[in-house]
C-alpha cells in the first residue's frame, strides 16, 4: 500500500500551490513550489498520529517521492529531533524509496554544541542513507522543491 494510506487520510491536503506554508505560533516552514507540483501536507501532530512523540507536519513532493518532516519549536532543538525521528519509525514503512528530510524550525536559536551530539550525528546519518538531511533555522524556513 505503501504512501497512498497517508495520502488518502483526512489529515492530508493534496495542493498545487506556490508557496505550500505551515505556521505555529512564531514559526513558518515555506516550500516554495514554482512548478506547482503537487505537494501533499499532513498534519501529523494530533491528527495523523495523536499519541507519543511525533512532528508537527510531513510534506511530500509526490513527483520527487521526497518527505520533508517538519517541526515547529521553540527552543529545545533536542526534542525536536527524538519527534521527527520517532515520526520516522512509525511512517517510514509508508515511504520506502521516499527521500526523507528533517526541518526544524526554532523560535529562539539553540546552542551550537546540539548539533555535535552522538544521537543527532546518528540521525543525520540515517537521513543520509536515504538521499535526505537535516537543516535547521530560526523563525522562517523557505526552501524549493
Amino acid at each position: 500500500m505503501g504512501y497512498e494510506r497517508i495520502r488518502e487520510h483526512d489529515c492530508t491536503e493534496c495542493v498545487r500551490n506556490d508557496p505550500v506554508v505551515v505556521r505555529e505560533k512564531k514559526s513558518q516552514y515555506r516550500l516554495e513550489n514554482p512548478a506547482n507540483k503537487e505537494i501533499c501536507k499532513t498534519r501529523v501532530d494530533d491528527c495523523y498520529i495523536s499519541r507519543g512523540k511525533r512532528c508537527d507536519w510531513l510534506l511530500v513532493d509526490c513527483e520527487a517521492a521526497n518527505a520533508y518532516f517538519v517541526e515547529l519549536k521553540g527552543a529545545d532543538f533536542r526534542r525536536a529531533i527524538e519527534q521527527i525521528d520517532e515520526t520516522i519509525n512509525r511512517v517510514g514503512s509508508d515511504l520506502q524509496g521516499f527521500g526523507l528530510f528533517a526541518r526544524v524550525v526554532l523560535t529562539k536559536s539553540p546552542t551550537p554544541h546540539l548539533r555535535n551530539t552522538p544521537d543527532v550525528l546518528k540521525f543525520e546519518k540515517r537521513l543520509r542513507k536515504s538521499r535526505g538531511n537535516l537543516k535547521t533555522k530560526t523563525k522562517l524556513f523557505v526552501e524549493s522543491v
